[in-house]
């Protein structure tokens, strides 16, 4: 936290001078847009010396609580809230470096703070696992190994199908783990998605989501198919 104040410190003139003009121009209308008085007087050196001090004391004063602003919502797990703060500081410096790293830092210990453990069992459908926005990170680690066997008769065209509801999903892998975010099914059974893509999953998942919905994970098995063993799953990113 300390070299993240340092280094957010080095770029003080321009937050504060984009935060200080904002506030004036608010307070401007607030104030009936009162027109400026008309001056000619030059300022004196000593008159813009003391005002870049008042600006560096604004500076410190609002680097200061802004700073202990976002490590008291560290401490308190409040990581999103935290995140927040930096998103809306980078804005104002989009090439500053500590805040980029920062808001990682911060996702990461959301992602941290929200891992759990789900059971995978291969022969069956799609598994709700939670809810995702667009744009999550959605990290999915897979440890286990299973055995199956078709029960179904196959053709010298192999195995085939295509729908993302039962079948088997050509462009995978047989038998991996594959994901795709979709709409919860409705009390009528209906997909507000017409057809859902799925993606591979595998043993390690790491990517943001590209659409809001719930992310469900099922192994590339074909319809039928016979299983022994059991997958597991650690989630994060995804509600529960």
């Amino acid at each position: 936290m300390q070299n993240f104040r340092q280094l957010i410190w080095d770029h003080g003139p321009v937050l504060t001078t984009t935060l200080l003009v904002s506030v004036l121009a608010v307070g401007g209308t607030q104030a009936n847009a009162q027109p400026p008085r008309s001056s000619t007087r030059k300022p004196s050196p000593a008159e813009i010396k003391r005002l870049d001090s008042q600006l560096k004391d604004a500076y410190g004063v609002f680097l200061n609580q802004t700073v202990d602003l976002i490590k008291s919502y560290e401490n308190l797990g409040q990581f999103d809230r935290a995140k927040l703060i930096v998103e809306a500081l980078s804005k104002l410096d989009p090439e500053n470096e500590a805040m980029k790293a920062k808001i990682t830092e911060l996702e990461n210990q959301m992602l941290e703070a929200g891992v759990f453990e789900v059971s995978l069992v291969p022969g069956d459908g799609w598994q709700a696992i939670g809810a995702v926005s667009q744009g999550d990170v959605v990290r999915v680690q897979i440890v286990g190994e299973y055995r199956f066997q078709t029960t179904g008769a196959t053709t010298a065209a192999g195995i085939t199908g295509d729908s993302p509801e039962t079948d088997f999903m050509r462009g995978i892998p047989l038998g991996a783990v594959m994901g795709m975010i979709a709409q919860p099914v409705s009390a009528a059974g209906d997909k507000k998605d017409e057809k859902p893509r799925p993606f591979v999953v595998g043993a390690n998942y790491d990517k943001r989501a590209d659409k809001d919905g719930v992310l469900y994970l099922k192994a590339n098995l074909p319809v039928g198919t016979e299983c022994t063993g059991r997958l597991e799953a650690k989630i994060t990113g995804p509600r529960r």
